[in-house]
C-alpha cells in the first residue's frame, strides 16, 4: 500500500465498485482472510465498523476454484464478465469488520479492476502491465 494510506482511505476508494473473485483480499489479524466484492457506503467516516460484501468461496473445491480462476483468466476486454453467473456454488455475504483488526489488504492482480474510468483517483493502487 502507497505511503500515507490508511485502511479507510483504502477501502474508500474501493467504494462503487463491483471487484470480481480471487481480485482484492483482506487478510485479518485472527488469520482469516476474505475476498472482497463490494465496499458498502457508511454515513460515519469515524465508524470503528466497515462494511464489506465479500465472495463466499465456502462451497468451492480446489477444483472448482482452479475452473473459476481459469474463467477469470480468459478474460482481457474492459468488461468484466457476468460476476454472478461465474460459478453455480459462488456465494457472497456481509462483513462487518473493525478497522483495527484489517492487518493487511492484498491485491492479486488487476485485469478488471480497479475500474478503468476512475478519474477521481489519485493513487496508483496495484501492478501494472
Amino acid at each position: 500500500m502507497p505511503t500515507g494510506v490508511s485502511i479507510r482511505h483504502y477501502l474508500e476508494l474501493a467504494r462503487g465498485q463491483t471487484i470480481p473473485p480471487l481480485l482484492l483480499e483482506v487478510l485479518l489479524s485472527s488469520g482469516r482472510s476474505f475476498y472482497i466484492k463490494s465496499v458498502f457506503e457508511s454515513d460515519d467516516d469515524a465508524a470503528e465498523l466497515i462494511p464489506l460484501r465479500v465472495w463466499d468461496l465456502r462451497a468451492l473445491s480446489e477444483k472448482d476454484l482452479s475452473e473459476l480462476a481459469a474463467k477469470l483468466d480468459k478474460f482481457k476486454g474492459p468488461e468484466p464478465p457476468d460476476l454472478e453467473k461465474l460459478h453455480p456454488r459462488l456465494d457472497q455475504g456481509n462483513l462487518w469488520v473493525r478497522l483495527s483488526d484489517i492487518e493487511a489488504i492484498m491485491e492479486w492482480h488487476d485485469r478488471f479492476w480497479p475500474e478503468p474510468d476512475e478519474s477521481e483517483r489519485r493513487i496508483e493502487i496495484g501492478f501494472r502491465r
